[in-house]
């Protein structure tokens, strides 16, 4: 009896661990296969970015397209795509100083001041050209007076023209013109010192002048202060102002409440007056001011005959201009007291008087 029940497992065993063999296998086999998936999902991605040779351009074909971009005056992408066709042309000396001079004509054009002026110092680093030496500088000079830099542009007219025995520069702005304590002022101290109490002074203007007037009239207050017949009484008004300015700072008057009531004032009227000026408004174009002038040339006789427009068109452009900017802060309030959720009580607010009428003459 006890033989019929009797199992032998000698080829059961191996069957149960082949299986288990399996399992084992097939534990490893499909994380390796969804890694070599995503390896090769990686390696097309990688394909896809490179740039298919057929794509790029030839240095003739960037030539090309800058002087076409640049015939379109895009200065900004012209400029670019000709600084392309250098890095590829890899031309000598006198010629990269040339395409550099050019690259910083466009710009400037392009009313990139700041990138024109890098370009023209660029171009004079690599090889100074005599056919271009006074053209760079004077360039040089328009863009950086377009960047209210007129310091700047003095500074650097002034290094161009005073030259030393050698050819070099002289070091005039490191020239030291006072010491206070261990500060020792150089010129360059005194004309940013300068700048900055123009720019000061016509802060609060901003925005109640036009961008080209502003920079005449802060040119005009620079040369005036820098005038050599007063620019000793100036300096040294310059040096006993930052005198009164630390003795105040030592007896802590900045401390005094009329001073903070003072400061806290100033601040807001800044802050408002350059919020307001920073409102962008569309420029006055051709077709508006000649329509204006049209319209209203009655507005524009002198000695019953109307001016021509050439005469009057700065004046057209200007009162164009002014209501431009009326019509962008209007529309700015209008958004302020929707955010802010004002509401006037008008019934609470005392009426206006009537305008008086000029009595009618007989």
């Amino acid at each position: 009896m006890s033989d019929e029940y009797h199992f032998d497992l000698s080829d059961v065993q191996p069957k149960t661990a082949q299986a288990g063999g399996k399992k084992k296998a097939a534990s490893w086999i499909m994380p390796v296969l969804i890694l070599i998936l995503l390896l090769a999902i990686l390696w097309q991605l990688r394909q896809a970015e490179k740039p298919v040779s057929g794509q790029q351009l030839s240095e003739e074909q960037v030539l090309e397209l800058a002087q076409k971009l640049e015939n379109l005056e895009l200065a900004g992408a012209a400029a670019a795509t000709w600084q392309q066709y250098l890095e590829m042309s890899n031309p000598d000396a006198e010629k990269a100083a040339k395409l550099w001079y050019r690259i910083g004509t466009i710009q400037q054009q392009g009313r990139l001041y700041a990138e024109a002026v890098a370009s023209f110092a660029r171009s004079q680093a690599l090889c100074k050209v005599d056919l271009l030496e006074n053209e760079i500088a004077r360039r040089t000079q328009e863009c950086l007076e377009n960047l209210g830099l007129f310091m700047a542009a003095r500074r650097d007219l002034q290094q161009r023209t005073d030259l030393a025995p050698d050819g070099t520069a002289k070091k005039t702005d490191s020239e030291i013109l006072a010491e206070i304590g261990a500060w020792k002022i150089t010129r360059s101290d005194w004309e940013r010192a300068l700048q900055e109490q123009v720019e000061a002074s016509l802060g609060m203007l901003g925005g109640n002048l036009e961008p080209g007037e502003l920079q005449k009239r802060k040119k005009a207050m620079l040369e005036r202060l820098h005038d050599p017949a007063t620019f000793a009484e100036q300096f040294q008004q310059f040096v006993l102002r930052e005198l009164l300015y630390r003795e105040a700072r030592e007896q802590k008057l900045a401390e005094k409440p009329e001073f903070i009531a003072f400061m806290r004032i100033s601040e807001r009227q800044f802050l408002e007056q350059n919020l307001l000026s920073a409102l962008p408004v569309a420029e006055v174009t051709q077709a508006e001011l000649q329509s204006y002038y049209d319209s209203h040339a009655d507005e524009f006789k002198k000695e019953d005959k109307v001016q021509p427009f050439s005469e009057v068109e700065a004046q057209i452009r200007a009162q164009l201009q002014s209501q431009k900017r009326q019509q962008a802060q209007e529309k700015f309030f209008t958004g302020l007291i929707d955010k802010y959720d004002v509401v006037f009580h008008t019934s609470k607010l005392p009426e206006a008087p009537a305008p008086q009428q000029k009595p009618e003459t007989p």
